[in-house]
C-alpha cells in the first residue's frame, strides 16, 4: 500500500462509500489484468437458417404421435444438425 495512505479519510467514509471504493478498485484491477473480450459471437446466416429449420422439425417431432413419421423427422433433423457443425456444408 501507499506509505502516505490517509487513514483519517477512510475513517470518515461511511460504509457505502467504502464499499464503492473497494468495488471501483476491484474493477480497475480486473481491467488492467484481464483484457476485455467481445461479448457476442458472429453467426453465419446459413447457420442461423439451418438452426431455425432444425428447431422447426424438433417441434414437429414433439407434436407428432405417429412413430414412423417421428423416426423420419429425427433422421432429417440429425442431418441438419450435422450440417450446422460442418462449415464446408454451410453454403449448400
Amino acid at each position: 500500500m501507499d506509505a502516505e495512505y490517509n487513514w483519517e479519510k477512510e475513517r470518515a467514509m461511511n460504509t457505502q462509500e467504502l464499499w464503492d471504493t473497494i468495488v471501483k478498485a476491484n474493477h480497475q484491477a480486473a481491467n488492467e489484468v484481464i483484457a476485455k473480450q467481445p461479448n457476442k459471437k458472429t453467426v453465419d446466416n446459413s447457420v442461423q437458417k439451418l438452426s431455425h429449420e432444425q428447431k422447426k422439425i424438433y417441434n414437429t417431432i414433439n407434436t407428432t404421435s405417429n412413430t414412423e413419421r417421428r423416426n423420419v423427422l429425427k433422421k432429417e433433423r440429425n442431418k441438419i444438425l450435422k450440417r450446422t457443425q460442418d462449415p464446408s456444408s454451410w453454403l449448400l
